[in-house]
């Protein structure tokens, strides 16, 4: 009788264990997965200290010598604050989830700092996680730890409502201002307002002065932190009380939506902030429209948001002699929607 031939399985070798890890991990691990990848901890220990390897992190190792990129960077903040998890959850990514500003410039918002140019790495853990900030790294503990999202398939960031409620929370910083940050997300489209109230008021942040006036503001359609800046100063007034933001048009075609319309006076206030047209439309066609309202006759004023800010007098006083003036233009031509 033939004895049947016996079948091995290959057991991976630690250099192949360690390049599919490095594959999958952007070349950052932690010691622990090293370790159960097969590389001795003397070896890794050596490798670090002859600069071959580094640590930028406590139990975090990166697998090259050079700088880091922004990604690892990241995850080398994953990986430190997840190892930390406890033995059930150690070297997990997934434990972990990058929040605030750090995680506003993965999603590649405008008011955000490059990914390459945050400082430090918000990092969201459970409550009961000990890990503690460090190295560039802030931790940040949450009983309402939500699903991650994998941006590029494979990094784990907080949802966008949380993470701006988490770069609200800690007053924007790195670049970002609060109002900024809320008319931005509004504005183009990534969270309805509705859906932006609902998460700070989840965090208890609506009711902080800062939060609650801008609210306003976009709740009731104000496009850019400087247009709510202008609605103050002209409400803080005795003038004739504008449409913001309308949809007018010309004898049955489309003409503008301009910041603010005065209707009985042909009158048009341009908050011109370079940096918000830029983000939702090209900057000449849009002095292009402003030339074509002047050129029909309406009166339009063009002021920026320093002049808004600094030298609110001097607008109103604008403002008052361009509607005492009126009316201009074919007013009774324009129709006026939403």
């Amino acid at each position: 009788m033939t004895a049947e031939p016996k079948t091995t399985t290959a057991t991976p070798s630690p250099t192949s264990t360690v390049c599919a890890l490095a594959r999958r991990q952007q070349d950052v691990a932690t010691r622990t997965q090293l370790a159960a990848a097969g590389v001795p901890p003397r070896t890794v220990s050596h490798r670090c200290r002859s600069g071959v390897w580094q640590r930028p992190l406590p139990g975090v190792v990166v697998l090259h010598s050079g700088p880091l990129t922004w990604q690892q960077r990241y995850r080398s903040a994953l990986l430190y604050a997840g190892a930390r998890r406890g033995a059930a959850g150690a070297g997990r990514s997934g434990a972990a989830l990058i929040t605030g500003v750090a995680a506003l410039s993965a999603y590649r918002l405008r008011c955000a700092p490059a990914p390459e140019h945050v400082r430090e790495v918000d990092v969201l853990v459970p409550e009961w996680c000990g890990v503690r900030s460090r190295g560039g790294v802030r931790v940040h503990r949450t009983k309402r730890l939500p699903r991650a999202v994998l941006l590029d398939g494979r990094l784990p960031v907080a949802p966008l409502r949380r993470a701006v409620a988490d770069a609200v929370r800690g007053r924007g910083g790195q670049g970002v201002t609060v109002p900024g940050l809320l008319h931005e997300v509004v504005q183009t489209g990534r969270l309805a307002p509705d859906q932006l109230a609902e998460e700070l008021r989840a965090a208890q942040l609506s009711g902080r002065e800062d939060v609650a006036g801008v609210l306003e503001e976009v709740a009731d359609g104000a496009r850019s932190p400087a247009e709510g800046l202008a609605r103050g100063v002209v409400l803080a007034t005795d003038l004739p009380r504008p449409l913001w933001n309308p949809r007018l048009t010309l004898d049955g075609a489309f003409l503008a939506v301009p910041d603010a319309y005065w209707p009985r006076h042909g009158v048009i206030l341009e908050v011109d902030s370079k940096r918000h047209h830029w983000a939702v439309e090209d900057w000449e066609a849009t002095m292009a429209r402003h030339n074509r309202l002047a050129a029909l006759g309406f009166r339009v004023l063009h002021v920026s948001p320093k002049q808004v800010r600094d030298r609110p007098g001097e607008v109103v006083a604008a403002l008052r002699a361009a509607l005492t003036a009126g009316p201009h233009g074919p007013v009774t031509r324009v129709r006026v929607g939403r």
